[in-house]
Parts: C-alpha cells; sequence; structure tokens
C-alpha cells in the first residue's frame, strides 16, 4: 500500500518534470526558429538597395570608372488577373535592365467598364527579378468584398462587376 500511495504523490511530480521539459523544448525550438527567420535572403539584396524613380533615366556609378545606365522603361508590368474570389491580384514583371529589381512603388486605378474611378491605390511590393528575367508578384486585393474581377479574366457564374486597372510605376528599388 505504501508504495502504492508514493507512486500516486510522485506521478504528479514526473507530470510537471515532463511538462516544464517540454517547455523548455519549446521554448529552445521557438528562439532557433526566429534567428532562422532573421538571416537575409541571399536572393533579396536588401542591404545595397536603391531606389529609383519610374520616370526618368539614370545613371548610376557602381565603382571607380563602371556605370550602368537604367532606364525605366526597360521594366514591363503584364499579365494582371484578379478573378472575382481572388484575394490577392497577380501580375509580371519583365526586368529588361542590367540591374535587379528588388521592388517597386505602383500607383494602381481601378475604373469601371465606362472609364469611371472605382478606387486608386499607391501598393509598394518587395521582389526579386534578376536583369534579363520574369517574374510573377502578387499584392493584396483592393476588392474585399469579392464584388469585382478584371474584365479579361474567367467571367464568373456570380453578379460582378469588371473593371479595367491601369498601373503606374512611381518608383523601382533596384540592387547592384
Amino acid at each position: 500500500m505504501k508504495a502504492y500511495r508514493l507512486l500516486l504523490l510522485l506521478a504528479p511530480l514526473a507530470l510537471l518534470h515532463q511538462q516544464s521539459a517540454g517547455k523548455k523544448i519549446k521554448q529552445s525550438l521557438k528562439i532557433e526558429k526566429t534567428s532562422k527567420t532573421s538571416k537575409k535572403d541571399p536572393g533579396y539584396a536588401d542591404n545595397i538597395s536603391h531606389r529609383l524613380p519610374a520616370d526618368s533615366v539614370c545613371t548610376i556609378v557602381i565603382s571607380a570608372g563602371d556605370t550602368v545606365d537604367f532606364n525605366p522603361a526597360s521594366i514591363r508590368l503584364s499579365g494582371y488577373d484578379k478573378p472575382v474570389n481572388a484575394r490577392k491580384e497577380s501580375f509580371l514583371i519583365t526586368n529588361e535592365s542590367p540591374l535587379a529589381i528588388t521592388g517597386a512603388s505602383l500607383k494602381i486605378t481601378y475604373r469601371d467598364m465606362k472609364g469611371r474611378m472605382l478606387h486608386s491605390r499607391t501598393a509598394s511590393l518587395k521582389c526579386n527579378v534578376p536583369p534579363g528575367e520574369t517574374r510573377k508578384t502578387e499584392i493584396s486585393s483592393w476588392d474585399t468584398q469579392n464584388s469585382f474581377y478584371y474584365y479579361l479574366s474567367s467571367e464568373p457564374r456570380k453578379i460582378a462587376a469588371p473593371y479595367k486597372v491601369e498601373i503606374q510605376p512611381a518608383a523601382f528599388f533596384v540592387s547592384y
């Protein structure tokens, strides 16, 4: 009987010890996880990124005697899509410049099929588009109630209004 009572008294202590060991393991995993996520992605050159206006050609001095011309016209935005139920809008960024694109600031205007403005906003996005390549990128949709669809997207089964979009780059972030 005494051995049984002793086991009943020690069992909660053993469970308490196991739970505290489990918490320590979870805490150490959390610490490792945050330290891993704090490392910079080698593909995203955040530390040497420079903001360039999207309305003028400029020459960048890379090192003594080395220069690169950046022409915003060498960056193309295409393939916009937003079906009625989508939470994100997607499009392609094609980089035909000699510099890697690491982000963009875009002025986006949404219009109904008669040309009346529905909404306008400025969106900033991070991306990694090396020179000579194309990448798909996404931004959160302005249409939070899923009432609109891009007129070139597939026509939805439910009643929704089509719209057109104008995307005007305000600035590009580049790395070299």
